[in-house]
């Protein structure tokens, strides 16, 4: 019997409206994936849960953070809203 391999093309559309923001392991708020060194400069965040993401490095200046959760975020090295800088090792807040 000859094995037989069925291809099916998909549109990442499709995949992205079925799963929401979540895809391939990837989250992305309002068009910012959520990731170390990601570019979020200007985004809008607000309300968004961030608890426990990893935000290394990531350029978070003049995006709009109010009422966004981040306990437990890595945040070290993240440029802040106002372009400062976290301290290396800041989790949850920049002190």
């Amino acid at each position: 019997m000859k094995a037989t391999t069925i291809c099916a093309v998909v549109s990442l559309a499709a995949i992205s409206a079925t799963l929401g923001d979540r895809a391939f392991g990837q989250i992305f708020v309002n068009g910012c994936e959520i990731r170390a060194r990601t570019g979020c400069a200007g985004a809008d965040l607000s309300g968004a849960d961030l608890r426990g993401a990893d935000l290394y490095r990531a350029d978070l200046s003049g995006a709009d953070l109010s009422g966004v959760q981040m306990y437990y975020a890595e945040l070290g090295g993240a440029t802040r809203t106002d372009g400062r800088i976290c301290p290396e090792g800041a989790v949850g807040a920049c002190r």
